[in-house]
């Protein structure tokens, strides 16, 4: 059974890359979207639960794993409560599936913690190849494939001279590469060998970053580099990033469209649009909410999607703003019992950003997420969970 966990877990770093291009939406659910990633993780789970009952060896619960458990119960309550209550059948399942996802994904960061305790891999190193796969497959979707509106007619947002890769979507991509430059920047602080293709790897990722002409991306990585000097006291390595970073503003082709437009106002109306309509759903949905991942339903109860493409559009089934939409999806028991999981995380990382790296990548993982999630839901986005659950595991083996 080991050598099946050794197994897949490098076949999920092979798929991890090819984001949505696998995807999987069957034409029964509606709605619904399954990905080689789920079922993975899902093999990955089941092989290591059978190491432990075959061999009877004991366990010890790995760090958070309470506090996943608990908003993991609370998901569960919140989905049952609706569905006695107004979810039809076609749509309880649906978002059952997504509940699931959840409980696959808690289970993974326990397998992980244990397979990283028992076998050695070099997770620093794996994470910036991620990345840098990752930001070569949006480079050259850039370069050979600048215009994708084409998508628009599959249910994604029309997308014309910007860098969206595998997962079909700027904002995502941009998610990934920013991972990718922190990670490729605590590996570079714990690697004697400043090596010079060290440096190319974080020009490019820089590079893709402003490919994307998503603002929050460019937050987010100046909060990562002005935490890094902070903690770090690395002023030389923020003074070498941000005039490059500032010349790529500036000079990054921008042949036309609102895209690339970074004074555009009509994408911050939609968002300010969408939290608006998060808060009506939650005021009348306060308790329980309206059910783990039944976004997608009360939207079109309430009339904020169109009646035509409510099951296609792939910015229906979530909010902007991955925090309201915890607390619409679970209630105000479910918002406390993640903010309590998500503060507790940020608590154990700075304890040690100082000196050890995996609190140092951790935080910075948290940061991105945390100010990313008010503007894009990434905090239940299957890579995103990917990841996080692969920091938190490390940390955890690391403490």
């Amino acid at each position: 059974m080991k050598k099946v966990s050794i197994f897949v877990f490098y076949l999920l770093l092979f798929v991890f890359p090819l984001g949505q291009l696998l995807r999987w939406q069957p034409s029964g659910l509606s709605g619904a979207r399954f990905h080689p990633l789920d079922f993975l993780i899902f093999i990955f789970v089941i092989a290591w639960f059978l190491r432990k009952i075959l061999k009877k060896k004991s366990f010890s619960p790995p760090l958070f794993s309470k506090e996943m458990v608990a908003f993991g119960l609370m998901a569960a309550v919140s989905l049952f409560l609706k569905k006695v209550g107004r979810l039809k059948t076609d749509e309880f399942l649906i978002s059952f599936f997504y509940l699931l996802r959840l409980g696959n994904f808690i289970a993974f960061y326990w397998a992980l913690s244990d397979f990283f305790t028992e076998q050695f891999v070099p997770v620093l190193k794996y994470l910036v190849w991620e990345g840098l796969a990752v930001a070569s497959i949006a480079f050259f979707q850039y370069i050979f494939f600048p215009d994708m509106r084409i998508l628009l007619y599959l249910g994604w947002d029309e997308h014309y001279f910007r860098a969206i890769g595998s997962f079909l979507d700027p904002a995502f991509t941009f998610l990934l590469f920013v991972f990718a430059f922190f990670s490729l920047t605590v590996y570079f602080f714990n690697n004697k060998e400043k090596k010079i293709y060290l440096y190319g790897a974080g020009f490019f990722l820089i590079f893709l970053i402003g490919l994307t002409f998503s603002r929050i991306a460019y937050l987010t990585l100046l909060a990562g580099l002005l935490t890094i000097v902070y903690f770090r006291k690395k002023v030389k390595f923020y003074f070498l990033f941000l005039p490059l970073f500032l010349g790529l503003i500036l000079f990054l082709p921008k042949p036309g469209g609102e895209g690339v437009n970074l004074l555009r106002k009509s994408s911050l109306i939609a968002k300010l649009d969408n939290v608006k309509q998060s808060w009506q759903i939650i005021r009348e949905n306060f308790w329980f909410g309206v059910g783990f991942n039944a976004y997608r339903f009360a939207q079109k109860d309430f009339g904020f999607i169109s009646p035509k493409n409510w099951q296609v559009s792939n910015s229906g089934g979530g909010a902007d703003n991955s925090f309201l939409f915890v607390f619409a999806t679970t209630g105000i028991f479910g918002f406390i019992s993640f903010l309590y999981f998500w503060l507790k995380v940020f608590q154990r990382s700075l304890s040690g950003v100082n000196k050890k790296p995996f609190s140092l990548l951790l935080f910075l993982t948290w940061l991105t997420l945390t100010l990313s999630s008010f503007s894009v839901n990434f905090l239940f986005y299957p890579w995103a969970m990917f990841w996080l659950m692969i920091v938190l595991a490390k940390f955890n083996v690391e403490n």
